[in-house]
């Protein structure tokens, strides 16, 4: 999946449902900071300009593995970052330091 920022560079709700339901995310470079990055070629694959992002996009076609690696690094980042319950202990976490 293609996700591109939202307003005034805002990340938008779409990125963590494509992280939730473990698709491969070939995204335009984050506008905010992020508790725990997401790293190019670990959890989503970053393009810098529309013939980067079809290389990309080629690229995880023709490679199932990297794609697979993609897909569950993404998931297993939205279970530690992103879902509700993850949110919540992060938040708790930070606060008792």
């Amino acid at each position: 999946m293609v996700f591109t920022r939202g307003l005034a560079d805002s990340i938008g709700w779409r990125l963590p449902e494509l992280l939730a339901a473990s698709r491969a995310v070939v995204t335009e470079p984050l506008g905010y900071e992020l508790p725990e990055p997401l790293v190019d070629g670990e959890q989503v694959a970053v393009f810098r300009s529309a013939e980067q992002c079809v290389e990309r996009i080629e690229s995880l076609l023709n490679d199932e593995s990297a794609c697979r690696g993609l897909r569950q690094a993404a998931h297993d980042y939205y279970q530690r970052n992103t879902k509700p319950e993850s949110i919540i202990r992060n938040t708790l976490i930070t606060a008792l330091k």
